[in-house]
């Protein structure tokens, strides 16, 4: 008969394979015990494990803790090009209000606002970088390491739903003062008021869920921590994508009615039409961050799949 020592030295292997990001599973599985249960071993076996890799590697596959293999190069590239490019935008837009001796509107305020969330989303990107990496996969992290990366995603998290919030609100609210004589009310103000409520209650519901999804508070980002999990909070990742997406379209379509309503040369219009729909390209990183939150969602290799979130997140 096996003894207790050898039995629980086997559930130092399994127990990683028993939990996902958020939610914690049935402990009664074969030979395993509950990830919040680790702080009952003994000393040298809580060190295996957090010393030992996230998952259990593919038959075949060593896992590789010291070196593994990234994506690093490219993400911090793509991550600089957008950078520059969203403080250029910002810059543009504080340099016009600064030159026409414009007064700032709220909506400017806002805007710099979240310019300044987008900056620490950002610093988050990089944190990464520098904690484990980008497209590493699980088993070539130690569990030690995957926690770190957690604390990052849920931080980011937050970052980005203030982002969101923020910016599509700006956008609409211009979009009426563009596009609707003040006073006036119809079907496109209607329209963009009721997006607007939409977008920031469920940011609004998002960042609460984010922090009550367990008890003690540690336990949202830290599987390990004894205490009660409600839910899985990793839903509202692929419900904000989905939203997100919809919302995109909403601020890419309502335009375009009104544009070819104007009293002005056909070329003309076209022209105006194309500039308003730049927006495509946040459309298409909505959709792909949609594609890569269900992908996150299922998936056990969560440290390769939770990156192309953000990769798309900073892109739109």
């Amino acid at each position: 008969m096996e003894c207790e020592e050898g039995k629980r030295k086997k559930q130092i292997g399994r127990l990683v394979m028993q939990t996902d990001i958020y939610q914690e599973k049935d402990s009664s599985q074969e030979n395993g015990i509950p990830p919040d249960q680790i702080h009952t071993l003994p000393l040298e076996q809580q060190e295996a494990f957090f010393n030992g890799p996230a998952l259990a590697p593919p038959e075949g596959i060593i896992p590789n803790l010291e070196h593994p293999p990234n994506q690093n190069a490219l993400t911090h590239a793509v991550t600089a090009i957008l950078f520059i490019l969203s403080t250029a935008f910002a810059a543009l837009q504080a340099f016009t209000c600064i030159v026409r001796k414009k007064q700032a509107k709220w909506t400017d305020y806002v805007a710099l606002l979240a310019y300044l969330f987008f900056v620490g989303y950002i610093i988050v990107t990089y944190w990464l970088i520098v904690t484990q990496g980008y497209f590493v996969h699980q088993w070539d992290m130690s569990v030690r390491t995957f926690l770190d990366l957690l604390l990052i995603v849920h931080i980011a998290s937050h970052f980005y739903s203030i982002v969101m919030a923020a910016m599509k609100t700006v956008i609409l609210v211009e979009w009426i003062q563009i596009f609707v004589p003040r006073g006036t009310r119809n079907g496109f103000v209607y329209t963009s008021w009721v997006a607007i409520a939409v977008n920031l209650t469920f940011y609004i519901i998002a960042i609460i869920l984010l922090n009550v999804s367990a008890r003690p508070y540690r336990r949202n980002f830290n599987f390990t921590v004894p205490g009660v999990t409600h839910f899985n909070s990793s839903t509202t990742i692929v419900a904000g994508a989905a939203i997100n997406v919809v919302l995109d379209l909403v601020i890419l379509v309502i335009p375009q009615r009104i544009i070819w309503r104007l009293k002005m040369k056909k070329a003309k219009k076209i022209g105006v039409s194309l500039i308003f729909l730049i927006g495509i390209l946040g459309c298409i990183a909505g959709i792909c961050r949609l594609a890569y939150s269900i992908i996150f969602f299922k998936s056990q290799d969560i440290s390769y799949a939770i990156p192309q979130c953000p990769c798309g997140a900073s892109l739109r």
